[in-house]
């Protein structure tokens, strides 16, 4: 969409009101920031000129960009005084893959870039169930779970006991599920008929958040919910173990790693005395640069918006 934007007008300017109340913006001084309308999505007034010739699609468009903190009522009149001639505005430098249509710095994009994506890496995924139930099929124990959702069947439907799941509900929150598609909004039925029952490896992760924090990672052993590891998004789920299909009957599960980039991580992390590491070692790397402090503050803008990239090994410690 962005680059649609640079690619269709002749000029940009952005006037960021700013005000969200979900991610509870604050000024740059530390003071409360407020929206101009009485909602919760951030404001931003876009005017974006086209002129008779096009811009070519191998030239984008210039664009720029300025910010107003602060009250409601002082933003109020700043957009009765200002005019587009008198706002100190910055030019942007949108480039691929992104086009960010707001002044970044410089963020490392170059290195980040160079990494590998996890949405590569795992085969396939899928996002979480949603059941729009949760105080009915969701529960603690069996006896309590049956009771709750026999009270939301009709006459004609009958419990089965055998449709009780475990599942990671929340981090650090394993519960219940009764899974049965015909009561679940979206139950991702066809994918999670692929994971184990037992000993499943399966890395939660939201493409993007809405959130300021990145901690938006997480591991179960089994299938998850939607908002699991990701509340204002929803998060995905990457297993690094499917079922075997048909043409492997001699083994009960597969990899979901897509081979390609399996076999350059095992060549350059190749360690004369620990040898070759295996899926659950790559995993382990995975997240262990999830969970790096300096990782999150470094990419925390490309790590909100897109699924994550890690870097390659430059050497096998």
């Amino acid at each position: 969409m962005r680059w649609r934007l640079l690619s269709s007008f002749s000029k940009i300017y952005i006037l960021n009101l700013h005000g969200d109340s979900n991610i509870s913006e604050k000024a740059p001084d530390g003071s409360r920031d407020h929206n101009v309308f009485d909602i919760m999505e951030g404001v931003s007034i876009i005017v974006a000129i086209a002129h008779k010739d096009p811009v070519s699609n191998s030239d984008l468009c210039e664009a720029v960009y300025f910010d107003v903190w602060g009250g409601r009522e002082s933003k109020y009149h700043y957009l009765e005084r200002e005019t587009l001639k008198g706002v100190s505005w910055e030019r942007l430098e949108p480039k691929e893959p992104y086009y960010f249509l707001k002044p970044k710095g410089n963020l490392g994009e170059d290195k980040y870039q160079a990494g590998f994506s996890v949405a590569d890496l795992f085969a396939e995924k899928s996002t979480g169930y949603y059941t729009s139930a949760d105080q009915y099929v969701i529960g603690l124990d069996r006896k309590s779970l049956l009771t709750s959702v026999k009270s939301v069947l009709s006459e004609n439907e009958f419990l089965n006991d055998s449709l009780i799941r475990e599942t990671t509900f929340r981090p650090f929150d394993d519960r219940l599920v009764y899974y049965d598609s015909n009561i679940l909004s979206r139950s991702r039925r066809k994918f999670v008929e692929k994971l184990p029952l037992k000993d499943g490896l399966v890395l939660l992760s939201g493409k993007s958040t809405k959130g300021t924090d990145i901690n938006h990672f997480f591991v179960s052993s089994t299938f998850s919910e939607l908002k699991c590891a990701e509340s204002t998004k929803g998060s995905y789920m990457l297993p690094v173990y499917l079922l075997a299909d048909g043409l492997n009957p001699d083994k009960s599960h597969r990899v979901n790693f897509d081979l390609k980039i399996l076999k350059q991580l095992q060549k350059i992390s190749k360690d004369p005395k620990h040898g070759t590491p295996d899926e659950v070692a790559i995993f382990d790397y995975i997240y262990g640069v999830l969970h790096c402090p300096g990782y999150r503050e470094t990419y925390a803008e490309f790590l909100k918006i897109d699924f994550h990239r890690i870097p390659w090994q430059t050497k096998p410690d």
